[in-house]
C-alpha cells in the first residue's frame, strides 16, 4: 500500500513571478501600464489584502 502526495508549494510563487515579468515587460515596452491593466488586481483588493482599513483605524486611534 502506498501514498501519493502532490505538493503545490511553489505554484503561487511561480504564478506571481510570471505575472510580475509580464506586467513589468508591458510597462517597459509601452512606457505605461495601459496594455497590462487586466493583469493587475483592483486597488480595493490590494487594500483588502494588506488590511489597510485596519491600519488606518489604528493610526486614528493612537495618533498623538
Amino acid at each position: 500500500m502506498g501514498y501519493s502526495v502532490l505538493l503545490y508549494a511553489n505554484a503561487a510563487m511561480q504564478g506571481a513571478t510570471l505575472g510580475t515579468q509580464a506586467v513589468l515587460s508591458g510597462l517597459r515596452d509601452a512606457g505605461s501600464l495601459a496594455p497590462v491593466l487586466d493583469r493587475l488586481a483592483p486597488w480595493a483588493e490590494r487594500r483588502r489584502l494588506v488590511r489597510r482599513d485596519e491600519y488606518e483605524e489604528l493610526e486614528r486611534r493612537y495618533k498623538s
